[in-house]
């Protein structure tokens, strides 16, 4: 009987160590910034060609002259209205402390691992909250030289032409915007010094008219913490905790949104004819879409760690068998 006892407390002890998964799971939880609102130089354009597997791809800097200020302008215009309501983020993700980076920095101060997707839950702008599941996400985690300064990142994959992220089915809708007429060639060229798509050199200049979105899509979502100390050095591998009270430095959830603007190639931006049937021929083969996607910033206000099922329910297994045995050596 006494073996028994003691077997019983043995496994109760296990199971209780053992409870303690490398799996953690946490939920953070803001709410936008109204100090940093939607601004032209934090919005930016992609342009996308056709192609399977490596699309022609353009990103143009940020325009804050002419000719590009009133199309930006615009754009920002239609964003604010479509996401100034959306105040409420939350996202829920998990890592495995356990796990190998699979990046290392050349300092080897940053360790990048990949990571499950994301949930992230979304309420505002007057609709009904949904939640959404990102795809595969990457945590990246370093230390400055003396271990003193910590920073995680944590941020879904990034954006592609098919845009949003898997399972949204939410669309945030702005008031209708202006067109403004640009020069294709002018646009492709500000973004890259080697023109990726076939053909646009033989073109002085390609006019065609963007009209700002009216629909917007989250794309990308990153949860950003940072935290110093004069007494504790900190690890570059993923934490098994997280309190938001640690840390002082930041504490941030950036969400991209994106939207698709109309093209068209209109005869009147053309002197004859045979240029403007050029221009639509060659917009049609080779320009799949043009994206305007705007930051928006949330104050992260809350994050905790979350109890996993399992280990929850064999730490409660362990102190069952424990209080079990201490029942029965009383009432032996």
């Amino acid at each position: 009987m006494k073996a028994t006892r003691i077997c019983t407390a043995v496994v109760a002890l296990v199971l209780s160590a053992a409870a303690p998964a490398a799996e953690r799971l946490f939920t953070a939880s803001g709410i936008q910034d109204p100090t940093a609102p939607i601004t032209n130089d934090a919005s930016y354009i992609e342009i996308w060609g056709f192609g399977a597997t490596a699309p022609p791809y353009v990103n143009p800097a940020t325009f804050v002259g002419d000719p590009y200020a009133g199309l930006i302008s615009s754009s920002v215009a239609a964003s604010q209205a479509a996401l100034g309501g959306l105040f409420a983020l939350q996202a829920s993700f998990a890592w495995d402390t356990a796990a190998a980076p699979i990046v290392v920095s050349p300092s080897g101060l940053t360790n990048t691992y990949a990571v499950a997707p994301m949930t992230v839950t979304l309420s505002g702008g007057g609709q009904a909250p949904v939640s959404l599941q990102s795809g595969v996400s990457t945590l990246r985690v370093g230390v400055n030289a003396t271990g003193r300064q910590q920073t995680i990142r944590l941020g879904t994959a990034g954006s592609t032409v098919e845009g949003a992220i898997p399972g949204n089915s939410f669309v945030y809708t702005a008031p209708a915007q202006p067109s403004a007429t640009v020069d294709l060639v002018d646009l492709v060229n500000t973004g890259s010094t080697a023109v990726p798509f076939v053909g646009l050199d033989a073109f002085a200049a390609l006019p065609i008219r963007l009209t700002a979105p009216t629909e917007f899509r989250l794309v990308y979502l990153q949860v950003l913490m940072q935290r110093n100390s004069t007494t504790t050095t900190f690890a570059n591998t993923p934490p098994a905790t997280l309190d938001i009270a640690d840390f002082n430095l930041v504490h941030s959830l950036f969400a991209a949104f994106d939207g698709v603007y109309g093209v068209s190639v209109n005869a009147a931006d053309y002197g004859d004819a045979a240029a403007f049937a050029a221009a639509q021929t060659w917009v049609q083969a080779n320009l799949r879409q043009i994206n305007f996607e705007v930051p928006v910033y949330y104050d992260l206000f809350s994050v905790s760690s979350v109890p996993e099922a399992p280990s929850a329910g064999l730490m409660l297994a362990g102190l069952l068998l424990l209080g079990a045995s201490a029942r029965r050596r009383r009432a032996a």
